[in-house]
């Protein structure tokens, strides 16, 4: 649940799955802390391969093709332990040899 959800609230989320039953679930938790605070925050936004590891990606690329997906694959960096080049240039070199030419 983020702020710029339509749904953004525990109360509001209730309420939606009162409606419409189980098939609706949430996203995780609003870390209202600060995002320099990097040794407070309950998450954080990490650089792709520096949270999960290459099997889990294998697996996530696999299931896009399975499915039919055959198109891009967007990176998106927000992770304050590294430069925007530093984590586009290792996120590239990471998933580069996991997805199919």
């Amino acid at each position: 649940m983020h702020p710029n959800d339509v749904v953004h609230k525990p109360r509001a989320f209730l309420r939606l799955r009162d409606a419409v039953g189980p098939a609706v679930g949430l996203n995780g938790v609003v870390d209202s802390g600060s995002f320099e605070a990097l040794g407070t925050r309950s998450w954080l936004f990490r650089t792709v391969g520096y949270g999960h590891d290459d099997l889990y990606w294998r697996t996530f690329v696999s299931v896009l093709r399975e499915v039919g997906y055959d198109d891009v694959v967007s990176i998106e960096h927000e992770d304050l332990h590294m430069s925007p080049s530093d984590g586009l240039t290792k996120a590239v070199e990471f998933l580069r040899p996991l997805l199919p030419a």
